[in-house]
């Protein structure tokens, strides 16, 4: 085994502005090496442990967050999934009398649709004893990138089904404009998970300073709901995204390639290389990094969890929606992209090491595509996949899940 020590990024001509010295940690490796082959047998010497280069998608320019279905870029993503009667019947009960303290989930996608699904035109009682229909003074929802950077959605609240499409935008929060109260933004939210989709239901409150502006409200959100969707371009991202899945090198020995589980989609923008990134799990308790052309982003923190903390992974660990961002790959267009490229890095008790996936060597990251079903906590791959054994010795055996 030859180990290459302190390897340079490859994926770009920018380097990250605070990447410091990676160690790869030639002791660990071996043992990783050594180890691999005891329990998978010797390597094919031609195993590329699925990592192969694909075309990159050069994404249509767009000046817009917000589009709306009658304009040309809507047509280029993957229509929006019909809003039904019973999940509409099913939602704005899940919405109803939610408890003080109710921990909301955190959304984190950029390209997404907004959908109507139900405003409850429930009456509430102002200050001054007027009957106020808190839906109708609810309008412009707001979301927001990050604490200071939002778009909204306008001609919205009207009907169930109304949709609208953001991209290169963000899920932080959400607010609506109180018209009771001249237009003031309202946080009052919760994001909550029903059947298959995450929807953001709104309480409506108002706190004026007249007594027709004074609204208690109370703990019903489903004053105004709305359903978020990931948002997907059509043909190509599906074609070429490419699921990775990492060993950390944390604990050597489990191989249930959880450590880190993220799909990877490349596509020109700008005049710059993009990956979008979406993190599905994260079964290690080492900080764990995907590196950029000039940011490095810790998978955990994404994750809105403590660094020592495993996602999605189930026996015990914690359960968190996907989580989307875009890093910048190069500040050049690139015609072909191999997922091998994206850099993952480790900070092991100190120590910055590489991860690595190199043909004939025992990988720490291999390439899947988007069927594959991770492994749960300490399950190890050879488990749940009885092929890996043999993919691991004969290429032929490409499909082993």
């Amino acid at each position: 085994l030859t180990i290459v020590a302190g390897a340079a990024m490859t994926i770009s001509s920018c380097s990250s502005n605070d990447a410091p010295e990676f160690d790869p940690n030639a002791e660990t490796k071996w043992n990783f090496q050594t180890e691999f082959v005891k329990q998978f047998g010797e390597i094919a010497s031609n195993q590329n442990w699925g990592f192969n280069s694909v075309g990159v998608y050069t994404m249509p320019s767009s000046t817009r967050t917000v589009i709306k279905t009658d304009m040309p870029d809507y047509l280029l993503y993957e229509p929006a999934p019909e809003v039904t009667q019973a999940q509409i019947d099913e939602v704005k009960v899940e919405f109803q009398n939610i408890p003080n303290g109710y921990v909301s989930e955190q959304l984190n996608y950029t390209s997404f649709f907004v959908q109507q699904v139900f405003m409850s035109h429930r009456y509430y009682k102002a200050g001054n004893g007027d009957n106020v229909d808190g839906s109708s003074k609810m309008n412009k929802l707001g979301v927001w990138k990050d604490d200071n950077n939002f778009e909204h959605a306008n001609d919205f609240n009207v009907e169930a089904g109304t949709t609208v499409l953001f991209v290169n935008a963000g899920t932080k929060k959400f607010s609506y404009s109180n018209s009771s109260d001249g237009g003031k933004d309202y946080f009052d939210y919760i994001v909550k998970k029903v059947g298959d989709y995450y929807y953001v239901g709104f309480s409506f409150k108002a706190n004026g300073q007249n007594p027709n502006q004074q609204v208690a409200g109370d703990n019903n959100y489903d004053d105004w709901i709305v359903r978020i969707v990931p948002a997907k371009l059509k043909g190509e991202e599906d074609k070429n995204t490419q699921r990775i899945i990492v060993e950390d090198l944390g604990s050597i020995g489990d191989f249930d390639y959880n450590d880190l589980v993220f799909d990877a989609y490349v596509y020109n923008k700008d005049g710059k290389t993009w990956a979008n990134i979406t993190l599905l799990a994260a079964g290690g308790t080492l900080p764990i990094y995907i590196c950029g052309c000039d940011e490095k982003v810790e998978v955990h923190d994404k994750f809105g969890v403590s660094r020592t903390t495993m996602v999605n992974t189930k026996n015990g660990t914690v359960d968190k929606s996907h989580v989307e961002f875009t890093i910048k790959l190069k500040n050049e267009p690139s015609s072909s992209f191999n997922a091998n490229d994206i850099e993952v890095k480790v900070d092991k008790n100190g120590t910055w090491m590489t991860l690595t996936s190199n043909r004939g060597l025992a990988p720490e990251k291999i390439c899947v595509d988007t069927s594959y079903n991770w492994c749960d906590e300490k399950v190890n791959v050879k488990t749940v996949y009885p092929n890996f054994s043999k993919y691991v010795n004969d290429t032929s055996f490409d499909k082993w899940w």
